[in-house]
């Protein structure tokens, strides 16, 4: 199973412990993939110079519908986590860590060191507030879960480029946010769809869970 996560976004945090908990229960491999970000709104852009949106209230009381509904899951979801809104509100670029994480399937480490790296980078971004924006900071991170540093930096430099043009070929793939899962050519996005996932795995016996 493919599974996308956005470093500093607290929904992909939240999905590890399920992820783990999925891995443990099934024995499913997991091939981890970054993505920076998610896919912006949609714009009119049929509209000529000068016309107006006819559909500009909808949507300025949709956006102040998402604004707000953004508001009571962030609130929800630094108390689910034990963290601060302070803390939840930190805002970093993931490119390093997302680096990192492709340099750990590059040294073909094990399940257990990719998640401790998760799971590190996670904590360190909001509840200890570290340097994870920087090659120090993320070089440490790697050595911290033993696996081999040696040669990241020059890996950072011939991937910092590449990485952010393979985001518009996995958003065209369909996967438009994190986190999300591939599993048998269907995309799942959100955490909320483990549960299913799970069934799916053990042979899709009895209801699916709703």
């Amino acid at each position: 199973m493919r599974v996308y996560l956005t470093f500093g976004h607290l929904d992909s945090w939240l999905s590890i412990a399920p992820i783990k908990k999925l891995v443990e229960d099934t024995g499913i491999g997991i091939e981890w993939q970054p993505l920076l970000g998610s896919l912006g709104n949609l714009v009119n852009t049929n509209l000529k110079q000068g016309e107006e949106d006819p559909l500009a209230a909808y949507k300025a009381r949709r956006a102040k519908a998402r604004s707000m509904a953004a508001i009571r899951e962030q609130a929800r979801m630094c108390e689910m986590l034990g963290i601060s809104a302070d803390q939840g509100k930190r805002k970093i670029d993931p490119l390093y860590l997302s680096l990192g994480l492709n340099w750990l399937g590059q040294q073909q480490v094990i399940s257990d060191q990719y998640f401790q790296f998760v799971e590190l980078a996670f904590a360190k971004t909001f509840e200890q507030e570290s340097d994870v924006e920087s090659l120090d900071g993320v070089e440490h991170l790697i050595g911290e879960v033993g696996a081999a540093t040696r040669g990241f930096a020059e890996f950072t430099v011939s991937n910092s480029r590449i990485l952010p043009e393979n985001q518009d070929e996995i958003l065209q793939s369909g996967v438009l946010n994190a986190p999300a899962f591939v599993l048998d050519g269907e995309i799942f996005h959100g955490r909320e769809h483990l549960p299913l996932i799970n069934w799916m795995l053990r042979g899709r016996a009895g209801t699916p869970p709703v």
